[in-house]
């Protein structure tokens, strides 16, 4: 069968001005690619083996510290944030290769957007940060919040004080700013996540530079990050490192193993030096 051609006007052309017809470029250039459908059918295996492992979400399971002797973690801790619906199953083939990596400490940090928003959400994490930092004796930690996770992370940096005890904040697949998907979501906090929010206009205005590293890791065949470059996080005088996990979708993503090799990398090398690409 013969793939129909998309004239270059159409498939290049600046669509900022018009948000339908610029996604249904984007569709129509996807559609075009083989490995779209590779993707579309990894992610559709994906959102069975999340189905499989959500109740092990809601067991509790006893975290377990390597520390010194004087009770103090050996390396940074870390808290994990999941999405919008979701639970800390999440995090289980992250958090294995974290753990498998030699940190030491691995949270995560569970919630439910139908009982709390963002600003709430974020200021019980920045509560999180403090009780891990104390039990540790580490001054800073790294946070990873992926989809909504990722909104109350950067909630908690930059409007709970957050910025002066996390080193790093990685997001995954976040709406950064807001998703048109989040219309079909209920709740007050589904209405947070929508472009062009009270919460997103706030986050764009108080995104300002300090010492804390940021990375975000987006992709292209995300079917809740909508428009796509929403999963970019952009700012003036802030450097992010924008990275594109190819060809995973929103939960699939989730499941990659060069997206737990590239965190990893990043992790250990200090910002701006030369690393694999993902």
């Amino acid at each position: 069968m013969t793939l129909p051609i998309v004239p270059d006007r159409w498939t290049h052309r600046d669509w900022s001005n018009d948000p339908v017809l610029g996604l249904a470029s984007s569709v129509a250039r996807a559609l075009l690619r083989p490995a779209t459908y590779v993707g579309v059918a990894r992610e559709a295996a994906s959102a069975v083996a999340d189905a499989v492992m959500f109740p092990l979400g809601m067991m509790h399971t006893p975290l377990v510290d390597r520390v010194d002797g004087a009770g103090r973690s050996r390396t940074r801790p870390m808290i994990l944030v999941h999405g919008y619906g979701h639970n800390k199953s999440a995090w289980l083939f992250l958090a294995g290769r974290l753990r498998q990596a030699g940190i030491d400490r691995v949270e995560t940090f569970d919630y439910n957007p139908m009982a709390d928003d963002i600003p709430t959400l974020g200021a019980a994490l920045r509560h999180r940060v403090d009780a891990l930092l104390c039990r540790t004796g580490a001054d800073r930690v790294d946070v990873v919040g992926h989809s909504m996770g990722g909104v109350v992370c950067r909630w908690m940096i930059q409007e709970c004080g957050g910025s002066d005890l996390v080193r790093t904040c990685v997001t995954v697949s976040t709406p950064h700013e807001g998703t048109l998907a989040a219309v079909l979501g209920p709740g007050r906090t589904a209405r947070q996540l929508r472009p062009h929010s009270p919460v997103m206009r706030r986050l764009r205005r108080s995104l300002h530079s300090s010492d804390v590293r940021w990375i975000a890791y987006y992709s292209n065949i995300d079917t809740l990050v909508i428009p796509a470059r929403s999963g970019r996080l952009e700012g003036d005088g802030v450097t992010v490192e924008n990275i594109l996990i190819k060809d995973r979708g929103h939960l699939g993503i989730l499941l990659s193993g060069r997206l737990a090799d590239d965190i990893l990398s990043r992790l250990s090398h200090p910002a701006g030096s030369t690393r694999p690409a993902a």
